[in-house]
């Protein structure tokens, strides 16, 4: 119980930092050049994607079921996200993306688990 509450506050402070990230115009979303409109839509996605992760955090479950829900509630919002932006804002995203792995050193971690 006590891991599963380690996990539910790291995956909720994830949404809170990249919510914050987006705000500031920092992390993945930097140079995307997005309109006002594109703001307020990824905003908004990130909102519910915030509140759909605490409410899963109230649910009694599972650390697998947990982290298969919560891989669920991202990739919806990352698909959201990817139809809010054009092409190349997207192509940007994804190598924002990428660099940022990198500098969390996961892509190294990734590689030494292979």
């Amino acid at each position: 119980m006590k891991n599963f509450r380690i996990l539910m506050t790291l995956a909720l402070a994830l949404a809170l930092c990249s919510t914050a990230a987006f705000a500031k115009g920092k992390g993945p979303y930097r140079n995307l050049n997005l309109t006002p409109d594109q703001r307020t839509q990824i905003r908004a996605i990130h909102q519910q994607q915030h509140a759909q992760m605490e409410e899963l955090g109230k649910k009694q479950l599972t650390r697998q079921e947990f982290r298969t829900q919560a891989t669920v509630i991202r990739h919806s919002s990352d698909e959201r996200v990817s139809s809010v932006l054009t092409p190349d804002q997207r192509a940007k995203l994804a190598e924002n993306r990428k660099q940022g792995q990198f500098k969390r050193g996961k892509a190294n971690r990734k590689a030494q688990n292979v």
